[in-house]
């Protein structure tokens, strides 16, 4: 948002400085992002008349021109096209001033001396047009005026960043109003001059008819004839231009000088060409046509809201008007339209015809749907100002639905339980009429009728936060929050850390992952038991905590798989969250988690795709490298796995969780190739299950090793003999290992031979063959019968 100090000065009736203005705007929430000085580079830049004109004698495109500067006479020439005759005032660029990046001197064109430049309005940066020389018609000011003073160009252009829920801040009188609130002075802008009035109703010459009132809340116009449609006195023009406003003609910138001081959109639509004096507004029909003022014949949707005549639409609402009853040179008797349109059928209009200006985005965040008869008195006296012409008697006004102010009370009590300090009565009913409220003063709280032009309050809190926010956030004390301190768990946050050293050592990439899931992902994985649901999710697809760290790997894995990334092994520590029956607060659980899916890293030829022993060996290496027991494996079904590849990991006889393939299922849910592999466990079981670590002295005595092949059933868990071998075998075993599995001929059909190795070794001597066989045989004998089985 643009704004100009000197019009904000105007409407506010003093003039602080401009830079402390700035700053208050920004410590009241209106941050200024930038400020803009003009008026100092139109130093030796005044008002010139043109005394004599006479052609160049040698080239027949320029003019040797006499000037009078209010010292001199000055002789300049001049290559303009529109370069007037005597008598017309212009704008003379002394020896010495600067225009642009030139600074003027004395010179020769064509052999003829030139003492000075005429100026055009983009030459001076006052304007657009650089067709000709500015032509400064109908001013007072004498010749050698500054023009600076001629035109009120003096002034400090500030950019305002507004937030979206203050629109009051998008205009100057709301800044106006800001401004004479904050410096504790009454909001009085100027009164309008009314013009002469039209003896006939406005409403005996053109009827309103709102189809859709929820689409177009008011509508009303105002009627003025004998106008003359000419371009504007350079000063408004330059005012326009200054706020990023391209100036047309006197009428359409008259509209535009309205939208900038009160924030409401007009549009002029040429009377006489109004089918039938009717305004009409309605949806669009599909498929319906009409040019708008760009030339751009525009096909309709039924959400698109039309301003129609008696046969056709004649303006696209809130977004653009229509070629057909725009404002020409010609035009004489013009209807102002003033009207509130619903900001989200503005906004979709706009966005899907790629057609954004100042109006459509002031409509999309709301306009006051009362103000209406103020804003086209206003206007009404300034089209008679600048364009002459009567007002026909009264306003057209369609209003079916009165909006009125919303009554909030505000209770000092409760400002003080919120903003921590007290604030009294009367400074409060002070702060809440300066922003424009009714108020009404009881023994212990205010009732405050909102204004309707601040749709961001509607609530105490609302107008608690104004009145702080007007009296000033620095004079609330700062207060260290009262919270309860709990030592951190350093034991657990070097677990955490040593955890993921690991496997970031081991070739996994660390990954980071929301704690808020899409309900729909933890479905699909057969996880929506003891979920919790976020009262007030950031959006619908972060709407419940996650019960497991795989929801977070499968979409990233998903995000990865989307950018054609074909290897994925990510692993992440963070907690779960599970509800409690009778607890609100969710019971979290640190885990460790890890997805691989696709081809194995390698450096030079292919070296296969990630399964099922890829994550178990993951989870060996890391109970390995923690230093806790080994783990061991036994069968297991969870929903989301694959029946056959699915393991419970066991440590100290706890089940510290699973590692397996996930089921096709859930990777067709979510458009991935079968095969990714995973594992997840709890932190608090691995970390429980550490052993100190302690060095063992190297081996002096030499190993023995024995063989052994078990005939055991199909189903049967190879880990399952190989452990309880291995507790058999007892402290002389310091490695037992399957190293065959068998099916085949000389074994039954249903059963399977498992060959495992044994090496025994003694710290203190040499095992001998007897002390190895006896104790080997009774091993074996031990695992025989624990399950039934017999040796191959």
């Amino acid at each position: 948002m643009l704004a100009s100090y000197r019009w904000l000065c105007e409407l506010a009736g003093f003039s602080p400085d401009p830079i402390e203005l700035a700053e208050r705007f920004t410590f009241s929430g209106l941050e200024v992002d930038s400020i803009r000085q003009r008026g100092a580079e139109f130093d030796g830049i005044v008002v010139a008349e043109i005394l004599n004109r006479a052609p160049h004698p040698t080239r027949n495109n320029l003019h040797v021109v006499q000037v009078f500067d209010g010292e001199s006479q000055v002789q300049v020439v001049c290559g303009a096209p529109n370069c007037p005759g005597p008598g017309t005032k212009v704008v003379l660029a002394r020896i010495g001033a600067t225009v642009g990046d030139i600074v003027i001197a004395p010179r020769e064109l064509a052999g003829v001396p030139s003492s000075g430049m005429l100026c055009s309005a983009a030459e001076l940066d006052i304007g657009w047009d650089n067709s000709g020389i500015l032509l400064l018609a109908g001013i007072p000011d004498a010749p050698g005026t500054p023009l600076a003073a001629a035109l009120s160009l003096t002034d400090w252009i500030y950019e305002i960043g507004v937030t979206p829920n203050r629109p009051d801040a998008l205009y100057h009188r709301g800044l106006a109003r800001e401004m004479c609130l904050l410096y504790g002075r009454p909001f009085a802008p100027p009164l309008p001059v009314p013009g002469p009035v039209f003896p006939q109703k406005a409403a005996d010459v053109v009827s309103v008819t709102i189809a859709d009132e929820a689409a177009a809340p008011r509508y009303a116009a105002a009627v003025l004839r004998g106008v003359r449609v000419q371009p504007s006195p350079p000063a408004l023009q330059a005012r326009l231009h200054n706020l990023g406003i391209r100036p047309i003609s006197n009428v359409v910138d008259i509209t535009n000088a309205i939208l900038m001081e009160f924030g409401q959109p007009l549009h002029a639509f040429d009377l006489n060409r109004l089918a039938g004096g009717r305004i009409i507004v309605r949806r669009a029909q599909e498929g319906e046509t009409m040019v708008t003022l760009d030339g751009a014949n525009r096909t309709l949707i039924g959400e698109d809201l039309l301003i129609c005549d008696g046969q056709m639409p004649v303006a696209l609402a809130g977004v653009m008007g229509g070629r057909e009853s725009e404002v020409t040179d010609e035009t004489t008797d013009i209807l102002i339209e003033c009207a509130c349109f619903n900001p989200s059928v503005i906004r979709r209009t706009s966005r899907r015809m790629k057609l954004a200006s100042e109006a459509s985005y002031r409509f999309e965040r709301g306009v006051d749907p009362n103000h209406a008869p103020a804003v086209l008195e206003v206007t009404c006296a300034m089209v008679h100002a600048l364009c002459g012409g009567a007002t026909m008697d009264g306003i057209v006004d369609c209003y079916p639905q009165t909006v009125a102010p919303l009554r909030v009370p505000f209770r000092p009590a409760r400002y003080a339980a919120i903003m921590g300090r007290a604030v009294e009565l009367a400074e409060a009913a002070g702060v809440l009429r300066g922003i424009g409220a009714g108020v009404v003063e009881e023994t212990d709280r205010l009732l405050v009728d909102i204004p309707t032009f601040r749709p961001d309050m509607s609530r105490e809190i609302d107008l608690i936060e104004e009145v702080a926010r007007i009296t000033g956030m620095d004079r609330i004390e700062p207060e260290l929050p009262r919270i309860q301190c709990r030592t951190p768990d350093r034991e657990e946050f070097e677990h955490i850390r040593q955890t993921r050293q690991v496997l970031s050592h081991l070739g996994l990439q660390d990954a980071v992952t929301y704690s808020f899931v899409p309900a729909e992902l933890l479905r699909s994985l057969s996880m929506e038991k003891d979920t919790v649901r976020i009262a007030n999710p950031l959006n619908a697809e972060r709407a419940t905590l996650r019960t497991t760290l795989l929801a977070g790997l499968l979409e990233n894995r998903r995000r990865a798989a989307s950018r054609y990334i074909p290897s994925f092994h990510q692993f992440e520590v963070a907690r779960t969250y599970h509800a409690r029956e009778g607890n609100p607060l969710p019971e979290e659980v640190l885990r460790v988690a890890a997805l691989l899916h696709g081809p194995r890293p390698s450096f030079f030829n292919e070296a296969g795709v990630f399964d099922f022993y890829d994550a178990r060996g993951l989870v060996e290496q890391l109970c390995a490298m923690l230093s806790t027991c080994p783990p061991t494996f036994t069968p297991a079904a969870r929903p989301y796995l694959h029946d056959r590849r699915c393991c419970e990991v066991w440590l100290d006889g706890v089940c510290a969780g699973v590692v397996g393939e996930l089921h096709p299922r859930c990777l067709s849910a979510h458009k991935l190739d079968r095969g990714a592999v995973c594992f997840e466990l709890q932190m608090d079981v691995l970390r429980a299950a550490r052993r100190p670590a302690r060095a063992v002295p190297l081996m002096e005595y030499p190993p023995m090793t024995r063989d052994v092949a078990f005939v055991v059933p199909l189903e049967m868990d190879a880990e399952q003999v190989r452990g309880e071998l291995a507790l058999a075998c007892g402290e002389l075993a310091v490695e037992v290992r399957v190293f065959d599995i068998y099916t085949g001929e000389h074994v039954a059909p249903d059963s399977k031979s498992l060959a495992i190795s044994v090496q025994y070794r003694a710290g203190d001597r040499t095992l001998t063959d007897r002390e190895v066989d006896e104790r080997h045989g009774a091993a074996v004998a031990q695992v025989c019968a624990r399950f039934q089985v017999s040796v191959r």
